[in-house]
């Protein structure tokens, strides 16, 4: 067992590393105080508002455990943390950092998983994929297990940010031969959706609508039992946007501007600026 000192450090570890404040953390559902006496071990924090903290972190269970049997942040985690304001919340990049943070990646010799994930901001920089030595490593370590968790669907998903778009595609058709296998799990099949979603998105950006429709085909197929509200709204609205490209309609065009609002209704930010985007470039 850990001791509450301990659980507390780790907690402290990575906010700080994330950026985050106490108050960010906190926010209506504790106190700065109380908060800052888990984080020096001298309060215990219930099961629910420990899980609500990982939430707000961006961090899974394993992933903490991991950093607190480490005791100190890994390599991984740390670079991890010089990345995210990088690029959170950016449209465009900042070449020079990401090449400086790249080169320090390399020398630290951080896993596979973080490398690829600042070498495809890096590239999305630059408007240029991936290198096809990535290519193989990536595949190597995707269709080269068994079973897919957390770390193969989060490379997947960062290096679509740069792959050749038809090499994404051939990835994502492997993925989908293994749809069987996250039926049986929960977070997988939520993790799966989340890349079909992440998949959609980049068919629609390369204007590939015949694609696009096989991937909704394939989400549709999974079991819509399996579907949150943002997921179902998304494709609603990615179908829409689909049959206006087709017809130019202006029942279309309403469909797609009415999922705009009812996104913007739930504050759903993300998806709203992106449906937003995707259709000002149709």
């Amino acid at each position: 067992m850990y001791s509450d000192e301990q659980m507390g450090k780790t907690l402290r570890f990575l906010r700080e590393n994330k950026g985050y404040s106490l108050e960010y953390l906190c926010q209506n559902d504790m106190t700065r105080s109380f908060l800052s006496k888990v984080e020096r071990g001298q309060s215990r924090i219930s099961a629910d508002k420990f899980i609500l903290l990982l939430q707000r972190l961006e961090v899974g269970l394993n992933e903490f455990l991991q950093v607190l049997r480490q005791g100190e942040l890994s390599k991984d985690h740390i670079m991890m943390g010089k990345l995210q304001p990088l690029v959170d919340d950016k449209t465009e990049y900042n070449l020079v950092e990401l090449e400086a943070l790249f080169a320090s990646a390399e020398e630290e010799n951080v896993s596979l998983q973080v490398r690829v994930t600042i070498f495809a901001f890096l590239c999305a920089a630059k408007k240029v994929p991936l290198p096809k030595e990535y290519e193989e490593e990536i595949s190597n370590k995707l269709f080269t297990v068994e079973e897919w968790g957390d770390a193969e669907f989060e490379l997947f998903n960062m290096a679509a940010i740069a792959l050749d778009f038809d090499v994404l595609i051939t990835y994502a058709r492997m993925m989908i031969k293994k749809k069987d296998h996250f039926k049986k799990y929960e977070y997988k099949s939520t993790l799966y959706i989340a890349t079909l979603l992440n998949i959609l998105d980049n068919c629609i950006r390369h204007k590939e609508y015949t694609l696009a429709e096989y991937f909704i085909k394939e989400f549709e197929d999974f079991g819509p039992n399996r579907w949150h509200g943002s997921h179902r709204l998304c494709v609603k609205f990615l179908q829409s946007l689909i049959d206006y490209h087709r017809d130019k309609s202006p029942e279309n065009l309403e469909k797609c501007r009415k999922y705009i609002e009812v996104a913007d209704l739930l504050d759903l930010d993300y998806f709203a600026n992106g449906f937003e985007e995707m259709l000002e470039t149709m």
